[in-house]
C-alpha cells in the first residue's frame, strides 16, 4: 500500500514568517528566563528587607536595651530610686516588644536562639527582682548570688544577641552575594541567548535571501532564453510559492508563444489571417469536441481577369478588402467563438 505524500505549499511571506518562528521562540524564552530571573531576584530581596534587615535592626535594638536596662538596674540598687525601678520594667516592657517584632516574622524564618535568649531575660528578670528583694542588706549572700547570676545572664544575652546580629547580617550578606552571582549569570546566559538569535536570524535570512535570488536568476535565464527566440526546455523554478507560479505562467506564455509564432509563420501577408495550417487545426480541434459547428469557405470569382485588367496592387486591395470585411462580420456575431483564416490568393 503506497502512502500519499503531502506536499505543503509555503508562500514567500509564509517562509519568511515561518524564518521568524525560531526568533520569536528565542525571544520568549529570554522573556520569560529573564522574568523568573528577576522574580527570584526579587524575593532574595524581600527576605533582605523584611527579615535580614529586621532581625539585624532588632538585634542591635535589644542589645541597647539590655545594656539600659542593667544601667538603671545598678542605679535603682545604688540609689534605692523608684524612678529607676520604673524605667527598668519599662526598658524589660521595650525587650519585649522588639522579640514580638521578630516573632511576627514567618516561622521557618525565625531565629533559633530567640527563645534561649528570652529565657536568659526571664531569668534576668527574676535575678533582679531577687537582688531588689535584699537591698536592705546588700553584704548578704543572698543578694551577691542574686548579683553575680544577674551580671552572667546579662553577659549570655548579650553574646547570644551579637551572635544573631552576626548571624543576619551573614545571611544579608550571602543573599547580597547570590543577587549579584544570578546578575551575572542572568547577563551571561541572556547574552549568549541573544547572540545565538542574531546568528541564527542571520542565516535563516540569507537562506531566505538565497532561495530568493536563485528563483529570480532562475527566471532571468528564462527570459533570456526567451528573449533569443527559444520558447522550448526554458529554466523552471520548482518551488511551491509564487515565484514558482511565476516561473509556471512564465512557461504558460512561452508554449502561447510558440503557438502564436506558428501562427504568425503561416499568416497571410495581405489579410493578416491565419494561414493553412492554422485553419486546419482548429478545424480539427472542433471535430475531436464533438460539438456542431458551421465551414464557411469563400472564393472570388473572376478574380484572375480582374487582376490582368487592374493590377496586382487592385488586386491586393480587393483581398484585403474581402478579408476585412469577413472578420468585421464575425466580431459582430460571436467572435470568441469564431474563426476566421486565409488560405491563401483569392
Amino acid at each position: 500500500m503506497k502512502i500519499p505524500l503531502i506536499r505543503f505549499s509555503l508562500t514567500i511571506g509564509n517562509k519568511i514568517l515561518l524564518g521568524y518562528i525560531p526568533i520569536l521562540m528565542l525571544l520568549f524564552g529570554i522573556s520569560i528566563f529573564t522574568l523568573f530571573r528577576l522574580n527570584l531576584v526579587n524575593r532574595i530581596n524581600s527576605e533582605i528587607v523584611s527579615i535580614d534587615l529586621v532581625v539585624n535592626r532588632e538585634a542591635d535594638n535589644l542589645i541597647e536595651i539590655v545594656l539600659a536596662q542593667e544601667s538603671y538596674g545598678q542605679r535603682c540598687m545604688i540609689l534605692k530610686s523608684r524612678d529607676m525601678f520604673s524605667l527598668f520594667w519599662k526598658r524589660d516592657q521595650e525587650f519585649y516588644a522588639a522579640c514580638q517584632r521578630i516573632d511576627s516574622l514567618p516561622a521557618e524564618r525565625l531565629p533559633p536562639s530567640l527563645p534561649a535568649i528570652k529565657q536568659l531575660h526571664a531569668r534576668y528578670d527574676d535575678y533582679f527582682k531577687s537582688g531588689v528583694s535584699h537591698l536592705k542588706s546588700t553584704v548578704s549572700r543572698s543578694y551577691a548570688a542574686a548579683d553575680s547570676l544577674r551580671k552572667i545572664s546579662l553577659n549570655q544575652q548579650i553574646t547570644l544577641l551579637k551572635e544573631l546580629a552576626a548571624g543576619s547580617k551573614k545571611k544579608q550578606m550571602n543573599r547580597t552575594w547570590q543577587i549579584a552571582e544570578l546578575g551575572r549569570s542572568t547577563f551571561r546566559i541572556v547574552s549568549i541567548m541573544s547572540i545565538s538569535g542574531v546568528i541564527i536570524a542571520i542565516c535563516i535570512a540569507l537562506i531566505i535571501i538565497h532561495g530568493i535570488i536563485r528563483s529570480i536568476r532562475t527566471l532571468k535565464n528564462a527570459t533570456d532564453f526567451v528573449s533569443r527566440g527559444n520558447f522550448k526546455d526554458l529554466p523552471t523554478v520548482i518551488k511551491r510559492d509564487e515565484l514558482g507560479d511565476l516561473s509556471a505562467a512564465f512557461n504558460t506564455m512561452a508554449a502561447r508563444l510558440v503557438q502564436l509564432e506558428e501562427l504568425y509563420m503561416d499568416a497571410s501577408p495581405l489579410t493578416r489571417l491565419p494561414g493553412g495550417i492554422a485553419i486546419e487545426n482548429a478545424v480539427k480541434k472542433r471535430i475531436e469536441s464533438l460539438q456542431p459547428f458551421a465551414f464557411c469557405m469563400f472564393d472570388l470569382d473572376n478574380f484572375k481577369p480582374f487582376n490582368d485588367r487592374y493590377g496586382f496592387s487592385r488586386g491586393d486591395d480587393v483581398i484585403k478588402m474581402t478579408g476585412r470585411l469577413i472578420r468585421n462580420l464575425v466580431k459582430s456575431g460571436e467572435p470568441e467563438k469564431s474563426f476566421v483564416g486565409h488560405i491563401g490568393g483569392d
